[in-house]
């Protein structure tokens, strides 16, 4: 397994891992699959779109990918949303992980100061990932799904990036 930065032809194959965890239910906020062109434009090629990183077998197959993303014109200057979709068979084996300590450096060389998670109450193994990378509960909310309107509770957690603090302990070294 190997971590790379995720481009266009990564489309499909990611957009495909994506679909198939909305299928699973309680894993995400979105519930409806995304076409190749939406998710494109979410994940990869939209304006608001930070980094993206894929982990992939020795294949080149997707075993998930993690973004970094400005959408919500809420978030303060200096700080952006996260997420990591890991494939079913994939999950428990470090890929969350080795993806998160990309993404942070990343997170770094883009000058942001702090990362946000928000995370429905139901899925808690994701609540538990970010804990354990350094995440702090920050406050309960309620969340607006953006396609379909329905407002479940969820959990926002943010991970400061200036105070010294690596995933599960220090700022990953550049």
């Amino acid at each position: 397994m190997h971590i790379r930065p995720a481009h266009t032809e990564d489309t499909q194959p990611l957009s495909a891992l994506l679909n198939e965890i909305i299928t699973e239910g309680g894993k995400t906020a979105i519930d409806t699959p995304l076409t190749g062109s939406e998710f494109s434009e979410w994940f990869l090629t939209g304006a608001h779109c930070i980094t993206c990183v894929v982990a992939a077998n020795t294949q080149e197959k997707p075993l998930g990918f993690q973004s970094l993303e400005r959408f919500h014109r809420d978030l303060p200057v200096g700080r952006a949303d996260i997420a990591t979709y890991v494939s079913k068979g994939a999950r428990g084996t470090g890929i969350g992980r080795a993806l998160a300590t990309a993404t942070m450096r990343l997170a770094d060389e883009a000058d942001l100061n702090s990362i946000r998670a928000v995370i429905q109450h139901r899925n808690d193994n994701a609540i538990q990932y970010y804990r354990s990378l350094g995440f702090q509960d920050y406050r309960s909310l309620g969340f607006q799904d953006d396609l379909s309107g329905t407002t479940r509770g969820a959990i926002e957690l943010l991970f400061h990036l200036r105070c010294g603090v690596e995933i599960g302990g220090s700022l990953p070294a550049k």
